[in-house]
């Protein structure tokens, strides 16, 4: 190996202070956004989106993410099942009818309009996500869900 090849290989002893603090702030990271992880763990702004795109193609860096992101589920007690349970929970709570307030200026206060809505991208995210955790979305339920015609011209007279 050259010794130009030696210099810009790093190894994880070689540079494991800021990968490793790359990979525990990327971890921890909900947006997991890999450029300002790599700014927080140290490495030059200028120079941070290429350096994490660097890091996350290292296996061992992967790995480690991995393994870090294991642990912070297994620390906050996060499972398959909780996590449906807390979209279920959310699902149900958007599909819920709120009453439609307007203004009574006879009344100065807020009084019912006799109209509902419920949190329509709530509800649509939440089964979204249901379905993706579930394997709805993927095809890995072959089956489960029923088959689905499309009818052509519902409601109206000619049948197509």
């Amino acid at each position: 190996m050259t010794a130009a090849a030696k210099k810009t290989k790093t190894t994880w002893k070689d540079g494991s202070a800021r990968m490793w603090r790359f990979c525990e702030i990327y971890a921890a990271d909900p947006e997991a956004n890999a450029t300002r992880a790599a700014k927080a763990a140290g490495y030059a702004a200028k120079n941070a989106d290429s350096q994490a795109c660097r890091l996350l193609k290292r296996s061992d860096v992967r790995a480690k993410i991995r393994e870090l992101r294991a642990d912070l589920v297994e620390q906050h007690g996060i499972n398959r099942d909780s996590v449906i349970l807390d979209l279920r929970e959310v699902f149900r709570r958007c599909m819920q009818a709120q009453p439609v307030l307007e203004w009574d200026s006879a009344a100065k206060d807020y009084m019912p309009s006799g109209e509902y809505r419920f949190d329509a991208r709530g509800a649509i995210k939440a089964a979204e996500l249901l379905a993706r955790i579930t394997g709805l979305m993927d095809g890995e339920l072959d089956g489960a869900m029923p088959d689905v015609a499309i009818v052509r011209g519902f409601g109206g007279g000619d049948g197509q």
